[in-house]
């Protein structure tokens, strides 16, 4: 711990010596790391964050399968099939968009929502916050008009009164009688901007006549798999159905499934049109933080170039510090501190004012091996003649160490600073 607080002090002491070095460093790096991080950021809840549902890596997109593999939105009728057949997953629901006109007192205002199943949020794995879910007798032909409302957009258009469940608002000039309240916490991934939920209400007995909406390919369908199923048997299983015709399920050509059921987890789904720009984005500014760390390095490696001396002399002290440090100790305590000319050892016969050069070799040890502190409590820093650092005026320095006493003289001004 005392090396690292004297690394930090030395550290600091350096950038205000060098401030245009240090903020060169400094923009580099933070142009560097702010792009990387803003990049990062938008990335991160569509390519790695979970999805905010329970156990959401068991909810799956489902979708008809066209030529290479292309995505088509179901029909309701293939939507029951698969509902009613499969034994991979526990609830599934369809879904399509809805924009009603909000009407009343105030002006008139086109929202967006969606149109679902009754399972639609029994398989995303939420529940309303206030009120009811969706029950199946809701999802009829001619079944009542209930609404389910966002939490935003109860608190922006009925200002958050808890009275509005079981009361009446008007939506395309059709009174809709609202029953639940999602919770503010609830982010409809599937459709981000949906405000109101209301059922589909599609006929599902209607499977004969071929011309109707409920053959249409509008759908979009999701799906959560059983807790013991994994991905590979829940597609199995949906890619069994689409293969095998039974009586109860007739089929048209245009929803045969003759080319079987496009299944992809819900994330993969999301990011499906996405990701590889994403990634590749990421890249960019990944490949630009590592640019900008080679070039702080390049300035590190100048910056150290300009201090080779000093780094030598450092090493060359180490490497001899073992084999005198017997002869070193027995002065160090006896010795006078006052050393005029601070240098490290065998650069020249460098002495204290007393004459005896063992306190200028235990200093500079002691120096050397971050006992800093240590010393300033053996008597303080020495008072340090620039004359003898210079190696100009006297004759224990000059002419003796010569470039070596220069460069140790250099070291002890940087450090003192």
């Amino acid at each position: 711990m005392l090396n690292f607080f004297h690394d930090t002090r030395y550290a600091w002491r350096q950038l205000r010596k060098n401030p245009g070095f240090a903020l060169t460093a400094i923009v580099i790096l933070g142009l560097g790391i702010g792009a990387t991080t803003a990049i990062f950021s938008a990335v991160n809840p569509i390519l790695f964050e979970p999805l905010p549902y329970p156990q959401a890596n068991r909810i799956m997109m489902i979708w008809y399968g066209g030529d290479d593999g292309v995505r088509i939105p179901q029909t309701f009728h293939t939507y029951r099939e698969l509902a009613e057949r499969n034994r991979a997953f526990e609830s599934m629901a369809v879904m399509q968009p809805w924009q009603p006109a909000l009407t009343g007192a105030a002006q008139p205002e086109r929202l967006d929502g969606q149109q679902v199943s009754a399972g639609y949020f029994r398989t995303l794995g939420v529940a309303p916050a206030m009120g009811r879910d969706f029950l199946a007798a809701d999802d009829l032909p001619h079944g009542p008009r209930v609404v389910i409302l966002s939490h935003s957009s109860w608190r922006a258009h009925f200002g958050g009164d808890r009275a509005i469940l079981g009361s009446a608002v008007k939506l395309n000039d059709d009174n809709y009688t609202v029953v639940g309240v999602m919770p503010s916490s609830f982010n409809n991934v599937l459709a981000p901007p949906a405000e109101f939920w209301t059922p589909l209400q599609y006929d599902s007995g209607n499977i004969v006549s071929q011309q109707t909406r409920e053959w249409g390919h509008h759908l979009r369908m999701v799906g959560r798999m059983r807790a013991d199923v994994s991905v590979a048997q829940a597609k199995g299983d949906l890619q069994q159905i689409a293969r095998t015709r039974v009586a109860d399920f007739p089929r048209p050509p245009w929803a045969s499934m003759e080319k079987g059921m496009v299944v992809n987890t819900l994330r993969d789904d999301i990011a499906s049109g996405v990701k590889p720009a994403l990634l590749a984005v990421l890249g960019a500014v990944i490949l630009v933080l590592l640019i900008a760390c080679v070039n702080v390095t390049n300035l590190l490696l100048a910056r150290g170039a300009q201090r080779r001396g000093e780094f030598a002399m450092r090493a060359d002290d180490r490497a001899g510090g073992a084999e005198s440090s017997g002869a070193a100790a027995s002065g160090c305590d006896s010795a006078g501190w006052d050393c005029a000319c601070v240098c490290v050892r065998d650069y020249g016969g460098c002495r204290n004012r007393a004459g005896d050069d063992s306190g200028a070799t235990c200093f500079a040890r002691r120096f050397a091996d971050g006992s800093a502190t240590e010393f300033h409590a053996n008597g303080g820093w020495p008072a340090v003649d620039a004359a003898y650092l210079g190696g100009r005026g006297s004759g224990n320095c000059a002419g003796v160490v010569g470039k070596r006493g220069i460069a140790a003289a250099q070291l002890v001004e940087t450090l003192f600073d």
